[in-house]
């Protein structure tokens, strides 16, 4: 068996922090917390190890695919007028021969995909149920408010005890709690405007509609934190539309 390109702890930093990947919700979060990290790391470790492109282009790069003159072209391609369309249907070729070659290629190339293991799926489920929360003002609704409210709260805790984390469940349902702005009416309301229809769209109505669906569902967050034995803080966002220093995770 051929050595490999990179250990699993290389292959586990470089999923974690490059941005051209597909991101995650909360990726920060995970980032900047050792227990939380060290449990995203134990997961990926016990994931099927397969080719993975970063480690091959890296090593097909580094023997010569492209000669000298044609990475200078392409490390320079922006805001030069250099010509670089060759090198990239260069790349773009490589992308295909790995993907025609994957069943076939050397084990040294083999790695993990961060977005397999259940913890970073479990945050993207929970990203998506944020962003549906966030859209139900503005779609057709079926449910009243209190009863929509009521149903994203009981899947929202039991997809959050998913995590198997205590403390990274409090600090979810602290952010959702304290996450006043909604971002789908934010961008309804700067397409209104650039539309000249902000009138019609009656964002204003949205976004009472939307205060009274989040005290709702605050309440109901809070009375889950609290049989967990966790304090919740209490927003009154009714008086507040933002809360300065809440980072926006998603």
């Amino acid at each position: 068996m051929s050595e490999l390109i990179a250990t699993v702890e290389q292959d586990f930093e470089y999923d974690l922090e490059d941005t051209s990947r597909p991101d995650f919700p909360f990726r920060n979060l995970v980032k900047d917390n050792d227990e939380y990290k060290g449990i995203l790391f134990n997961q990926f470790k016990e994931l099927p190890a397969t080719p993975k492109y970063n480690w091959y282009s890296q090593d097909r790069l580094a023997n010569g695919y492209l000669t000298e003159e044609e990475k200078y072209r392409w490390d320079n391609r922006h805001g030069t007028g250099i010509l670089f369309s060759d090198v990239e249907s260069k790349l773009n070729d490589l992308v295909n021969e790995f993907h025609k070659n994957h069943k076939h290629l050397d084990s040294k190339y083999n790695g993990r995909n961060l977005l397999s293991t259940p913890l970073v799926k479990t945050l993207n489920q929970i990203g998506e149920q944020i962003k549906d929360f966030e859209k139900f003002v503005s779609s057709d609704k079926t449910l009243s408010t209190e009863k929509y409210a009521e149903a994203f709260a009981s899947e929202f805790i039991a997809t959050t005890d998913k995590l198997n984390t205590p403390l990274l469940k409090k600090e979810i349902l602290d952010y959702f709690i304290n996450k006043t702005e909604n971002n789908d009416l934010l961008i309804d309301g700067i397409v209104s405007e650039m539309m000249n229809k902000y009138l019609y769209r009656k964002t204003d109505t949205l976004e009472s509609e939307y205060k009274k669906l989040k005290i709702y569902a605050n309440r109901l967050l809070r009375e889950e934190m609290l049989k967990d034995g966790i304090a919740a803080p209490e927003i009154n966002i009714q008086e507040r539309t933002t809360l300065n220093g809440t980072q926006n995770f998603l």
